[in-house]
């Protein structure tokens, strides 16, 4: 396996992660609000601790979100820096070339 190839593995691997992270966490706030929704007998000091425990890692969890998206996006723009470094070309002209030999945009070249 060559070094770009294992640069996109890698990166598919951490955005997999990070989808994984997303939706542990969506469902981690849902229970929250499952127990909060649920009548309570008398909320006892113990009780009050866990909820705002609760509440502080919900508040993490979206912040290590922001933070691997953060991430990810710089990882993103690292890889199309080097690709360019690589191969003189940048994303957009992969992207028009592609276009081009698919046929997908509407103009027409004219020679």
């Amino acid at each position: 396996m060559d070094k770009h190839t294992a640069s996109i593995e890698l990166s598919n691997a951490c955005r997999s992660l990070y989808f994984n992270r997303v939706q542990a966490a969506e469902s981690f706030k849902e229970k929250m609000m499952k127990k909060e929704q649920k009548p309570r007998k008398q909320s006892t000091s113990i009780d009050s601790a866990l909820s705002r425990l609760q509440s502080e890692m919900a508040s993490l969890m979206d912040q290590d979100l922001s933070l691997m998206e953060q991430l990810l996006t710089m990882n993103e723009s690292i890889e199309e820096i080097k690709t360019r470094r690589l191969y003189g070309v940048s994303k957009d002209s992969l992207e028009d070339s592609m276009d081009l030999i698919t046929g997908s945009n509407d103009s027409t070249i004219s020679t």
